[in-house]
């Protein structure tokens, strides 16, 4: 069982790193859940975009991308 868990976890490991970055759509208590998920499996996180945080330039070291921007 022990062995088994080891190479799921590796498995999981490795597929995190070849994921793609993610941009969070929406900055509200689920956001803030989702951003913690992000972080401890290691997932590279381009930025939030939220109409609310437009005038904002990052929140918790994470950039602030506007609508305009996402759609470039």
């Amino acid at each position: 069982y022990q062995i088994m868990k080891q190479i799921n976890v590796s498995r999981f490991i490795q597929r995190q790193n070849e994921m793609k970055p993610v941009i969070i759509l929406g900055a509200g208590g689920h956001a803030t859940v989702v951003l913690d998920v992000l972080r401890l499996t290691g997932r590279e996180i381009k930025g939030i975009c939220d109409p609310k945080l437009d005038n904002k330039e990052e929140v918790e070291g994470i950039p602030i991308i506007t609508e305009v921007q996402l759609e470039k």
